[in-house]
C-alpha cells in the first residue's frame, strides 16, 4: 500500500511482500479492507496508550510530562504519515 497506494494495492503482492502463500493470507483477511482497518487499528491503539499514559504523569512533573509528549507527537505525526501512505490513492508513471 506504501508503494502504490490503496487503489493499486492487490492482495497478492501484499502477500508476496510479507513472505506469505496468498491462501494464509485469506484465512486472516478476506480483502484489502480488512487489512487497512488492523493497520488502523493497531494505529489507534498505539495513540489510546499514549493518551493513558499521559493521563498517568504527575502534573507536577513538568519536565517528564514536556519529554513524554514531545514523543507522543513524534509518534503520532510518524504515523500519520505512514496512514496518508496507506491511504493515498496510487500515482503512475
Amino acid at each position: 500500500m506504501r508503494e502504490r497506494g490503496y487503489s493499486g494495492a492487490a492482495t497478492n503482492r501484499i502477500a508476496e511482500q510479507v513472505g506469505v502463500a496468498i491462501g494464509s493470507l485469506y484465512l486472516y483477511f478476506p480483502n484489502k479492507n480488512s487489512i487497512l482497518a488492523v493497520l488502523l487499528e493497531q494505529h489507534a491503539r498505539e495513540v489510546t496508550n499514549a493518551v493513558e499514559a499521559i493521563r498517568s504523569i504527575s502534573q507536577r512533573s513538568r519536565t517528564t510530562w514536556s519529554a513524554y509528549s514531545s514523543a507522543s507527537c513524534k509518534i503520532w505525526f510518524s504515523r500519520t504519515r505512514s496512514i496518508r501512505l496507506y491511504c493515498a490513492p496510487a500515482r503512475h508513471s
